[in-house]
């Protein structure tokens, strides 16, 4: 069981009843050397929505290496005022 009392919610008693058989692999994204940094020393997969080869090289050697990398430009809508959508396709 988990107590939490924190600044944002409380968490009394928690439990997870049913746990998968394999574990699932936690992917941490990481958009600045901060965050990277902490994505390659605690997660078990590494993503980010462009694939900075400075990033993927600091990932690596805070922890990372070996680890898989995921990167790709996820795709999203922008509507405008009068009803036009974009997508990712249309900007470079």
């Amino acid at each position: 069981m988990v107590n939490h009392r924190g600044q944002h919610y409380t968490v009394d008693r928690a439990r997870i009843y049913s746990l998968p058989d394999q574990v699932p692999p936690i992917l941490v994204s990481g958009f600045g050397p901060t965050a990277t940094a902490l994505a390659g020393r605690i997660g078990d997969r590494y993503c980010a929505t462009t694939p900075d080869p400075e990033l993927i090289r600091l990932f690596d050697i805070s922890g990372g290496a070996g680890k898989p990398k995921h990167a790709a430009r996820l795709p999203f809508a922008l509507r405008s005022p009068e009803g036009g959508i974009s997508s990712a396709d249309d900007f470079p």
